[in-house]
């Protein structure tokens, strides 16, 4: 394996990313042909998830549960992300997905921000736009290293023509990462799930 630095020899390599960011490492000798289309085929969703942090969660003491779900300008989704412990800082994590994602995606940050805290506003008050301290966000799209959000979707036919190539080792590389797993793909355990799987493979192969 040879990096921007370094190089390096293995007997055997575990691969976790999403199989559209496979696809874009240079193999020698390349891989079957099959499971470079099934690269090609399968990209990922459109989502960027917006953290806003306001002193306290004050739409509690409103009897407002900061739960919402609604087709907006920007946000589709609202969620209560405050930490349960005591005096801690509300926190309110919103998606922007599919259009709205891509839309403002190319936006400047200053708009994202804007559209989100007007959506807030419109499904809490403005104190959702007034009272907001910091805005952080995961545009995953822009992410170069991630290319999308949350998981990977296949084109129509991919599955039934190449997803036997998903899981399917080449040579000495093995696959992992949520997209492999068989249990809770799309998932954090489904990634625990399939990089487990994929280590007693090449344990079993080494020893």
């Amino acid at each position: 394996m040879t990096t921007s630095k370094d190089r390096y020899r293995a007997k055997a390599v575990i691969v976790a990313m999403p199989p559209h960011l496979t696809g874009r490492i240079h193999y020698e000798p390349p891989l079957p042909a099959a499971r470079d289309q099934l690269t090609q085929r399968a990209p990922m969703g459109a989502i960027i998830k917006a953290l806003v942090v306001y002193d306290t969660p004050w739409w509690r003491a409103k009897g407002l549960s900061g739960n919402a779900i609604g087709k907006l300008d920007a946000v589709e989704l609202v969620a209560d992300s405050t930490n349960p412990r005591p005096g801690s800082p509300g926190v309110l994590a919103t998606f922007l997905t599919g259009q709205a994602a891509t839309q403002y995606g190319e936006a400047p940050l200053a708009v994202r921000r804007a559209a989100v805290l007007a959506d807030l506003a419109v499904l809490l008050g403005p104190q959702a736009r007034d009272a907001a301290l910091e805005y952080h966000e995961g545009n995953w799209p822009a992410n170069p290293w991630i290319g999308g959000a949350y998981s990977t979707f296949y084109t129509p036919g991919t599955w039934t023509q190449f997803g036997s190539n998903l899981r399917k080792p080449v040579g000495r590389i093995f696959w992992a990462g949520t997209e492999v797993s068989t249990a809770w793909p799309g998932f954090i355990h489904g990634a625990l799930l399939a990089g487990e799987e994929a280590a007693s493979a090449v344990a079993t192969l080494l020893y």
